[in-house]
């Protein structure tokens, strides 16, 4: 090989070189978000989630409801709980229905 095509031969090899390494970064990259809404989805789902919301729910009506005087708070507060928690199940059924039509 002569001179000038053992530079040119270098310069590709090298353009290819730094091609394959900004490709492999934007795949590293890709992967760690990917990773990332993975975890998301798992906190968006889990029943931890679920239950704090549900809780925190609960006792921001009940001390609501004691400022305000309301009657039975304690009770009073476990209709709307109940009514989120019911919402996050059927929201569930509702997504997967919703998918499975679109798949057919």
């Amino acid at each position: 090989m002569t001179n000038h095509h053992s530079t040119q031969h270098n310069r590709l090899t090298n353009s290819y070189i730094l091609k394959l390494n900004e490709i492999e970064s934007r795949i590293e990259k890709i992967e760690a978000r990917n990773k990332q809404v993975t975890a998301e989805k798992s906190w968006e789902t889990s029943r931890t989630r679920v239950l704090s919301v549900i809780v925190l729910t609960y006792v921001v009506l009940v001390l609501s409801m004691q400022i305000l005087s309301l009657p039975n708070p304690f009770v009073s507060a476990l209709v709307p709980t109940i009514g989120y928690y019911l919402s996050t199940v059927s929201v569930g059924v509702i997504k997967r229905r919703f998918f499975d039509k679109l798949e057919k």
